[in-house]
């Protein structure tokens, strides 16, 4: 430091010794203006916003790109690296321009690639779905196999089947009985819908639908048990988050009559409940859960048979209701799924059409 240096600089440091012995409260005000005060003098270097060195000349960010950032070092602005991402198109960190990673093709032959600042998104391209990591296909081609009626003498129980062909998996599936119970109507396995009943009275009419379709994400059952209460007993299956209950159904003793099975919590789960008069014997109640979205479409009243049909461009793939005494619930030819009560009672009060799509 120069003689002229200390000349300029022996005032302040005086005045900063005498604030400093003594007992006023004005001392940190004037140790800040005399930190400014030597800051500002010749010489005497100072941090610059960007976190380089302004040697007083107020050389950056000179030329620097403001993503590389900037430096004086020799009275000179010096440019730093361009972040990832980032190509230093002119070598020396005064252009940083975003590189596109999708020319590359980072993603799978089901994603689509998104460009962004520094990066790159991967999303799944219609009409794939998302489950996890992977992108799955909706479901499709999906076809009603036609109802397995017979005319029984049986005055038993008895069960009969609908099966799904090729690479179809089953969906869910209804059933047919003029009279009887019902006792139960459920997948049984992953291509077969199966409904048995007791056949109070001979050569009446039964019957099986099921609904099929492919669904190359998988199809995920789900299952709870309990034992039926006097009174009504009511069992949920719910599928994970991400997946829909495209179907479900249930399984419940001779005695208890069948008060709903159907379609909850927007698509997530198969509710069923029965009506029990004396209790005991068990009950269960399945979901087939896919990753595809659902659409509900419900209708309400109090008649002996309601249908619920699916929009213009949806696929229907399921459907359930609500009744005091069930007889039927099953796909219609026109793209819904109807409830009938035993009978003719008018307490069918709810039908659902469970639908996918357009995709």
């Amino acid at each position: 430091m120069t003689w002229q240096h200390w000349r300029i600089l022996s005032p302040f440091i005086l005045c900063l010794s005498l604030v400093a012995c003594g007992d006023d409260d004005s001392g940190a005000a004037d140790a800040g203006m005399a930190d400014a005060l030597v800051a500002d003098a010749p010489g005497v270097d100072a941090p610059t916003a960007d976190g380089g060195v302004d040697a007083g000349g107020g050389l950056c960010p000179g030329d620097c790109d403001p993503l590389a950032g900037c430096t004086e070092m020799g009275g000179a602005a010096v440019c730093g690296d361009c972040p990832t991402g980032y190509e230093d198109t002119a070598g020396d960190g005064t252009d940083c321009a975003d590189i596109d990673e999708c020319a590359d093709d980072p993603c799978t032959d089901r994603q689509d690639c998104t460009n962004t600042a520094g990066s790159f998104e991967c999303a799944c391209a219609a009409p794939f779905v998302a489950v996890g990591a992977d992108c799955v296909e909706p479901i499709a081609d999906v076809v009603i196999v036609a109802p397995s009626d017979i005319t029984t003498t049986s005055t038993g129980a008895f069960c009969l089947e609908a099966a799904c062909t090729g690479d179809r998996v089953i969906l869910s599936g209804g059933h047919f009985a003029a009279l009887g119970d019902v006792t139960s109507s459920q997948r049984m396995d992953g291509s077969t819908w199966e409904a048995c009943f007791r056949g109070e009275v001979a050569g009446i009419n039964y019957g099986v639908d099921a609904v099929c379709g492919q669904a190359p994400g998988g199809v995920t059952p789900v299952d709870r048990g309990g034992s039926v209460s006097t009174g009504e007993t009511c069992l949920r299956v719910v599928c994970e988050e991400g997946l829909s209950a495209v179907g479900g159904g249930g399984r419940w003793p001779a005695h208890a009559n069948l008060v709903s099975s159907r379609q909850t919590m927007e698509g997530r789960a198969w509710n069923l409940c029965v009506q029990s008069s004396t209790g005991g014997g068990i009950m269960n109640v399945s979901a087939q859960c896919v990753a595809v979205g659902t659409q509900v479409r419900s209708a309400t009243g109090s008649s002996s048979a309601l249908t619920a049909t699916c929009e213009a461009g949806e696929t229907r793939v399921g459907g359930g209701g609500s009744a005091d005494f069930m007889a039927a619930t099953v796909p219609t030819a026109d793209n819904g799924w109807e409830i009938q009560a035993t009978l003719g009672d008018a307490r069918a009060t709810r039908a659902e059409a469970i639908c996918v799509g357009p995709f």
